[in-house]
């Protein structure tokens, strides 16, 4: 009887861990197909049919899901109320992050921490006309009013506006670039000097 009892409880155990298995590769699959679509997949999201993981394993399965080898390119990137996942097959880390603030649906921190990113990585200025562009696609009155509530705002002081000779608008974080060295560097796109 004892015999009998433990192997029920070995076949039960086998059961639930192929069925952790099998949610965790449709759970890779379903983040792998979204990032083709150039779409983050919310963790939260996993819960939902056809992958249905119950909340108490949410996070378990996550773990293991990044922690698995033949995940390799799973990644996540959070928001500022959402985890996301992604696959870096599709997206780049950068592109994420951007995808990130898209859905955080924040102008002034989604253009604060697009300028911030490119006065530090490249080092370069940015114009306006970037977030009237995919994947940003903000209105003239979207961009000009987010612009307008940053220079009011505390945590966004670093975010210098660059008036180029030509009419264009750059933007720039003194965090990482002087005003000055911005200002020659859009003005070096906008204006190329003749030969």
């Amino acid at each position: 009887m004892e015999e009998k009892l433990e192997q029920v409880i070995i076949q039960d155990t086998e059961s639930i861990q192929r069925e952790l298995e099998d949610k965790m590769v449709m759970a890779a699959e379903h983040i792998r197909n979204n990032s083709a679509a150039i779409k983050l997949t919310k963790v939260t999201d996993l819960l939902e049919e056809p992958i249905g993981i119950n909340e108490e394993e949410l996070n378990d399965i996550v773990n293991q899901l990044m922690d698995n080898e033949n995940n390799a390119d799973l990644e996540t990137v959070s928001g500022s109320s959402e985890k996301y996942l992604f696959s870096t097959c599709s997206i780049s880390k950068s592109y994420a992050v951007i995808m990130t603030r898209i859905e955080d649906n924040n102008l002034m921190a989604l253009i604060a921490g697009t300028v911030r990113d490119e006065s530090k990585i490249y080092p370069r200025p940015t114009t306006i006309l970037t977030f009237m562009e995919p994947p940003f696609n903000l209105t003239k009155e979207e961009l000009i009013g987010a612009i307008a509530q940053m220079r009011s705002h505390s945590d966004f002081k670093d975010i210098q506006k660059i008036n180029v000779s030509n009419g264009a608008i750059y933007l720039s974080s003194s965090k990482y670039l002087e005003k000055s060295y911005a200002q020659s560097l859009a003005e070096d796109i906008e204006v190329p000097p003749s030969e």
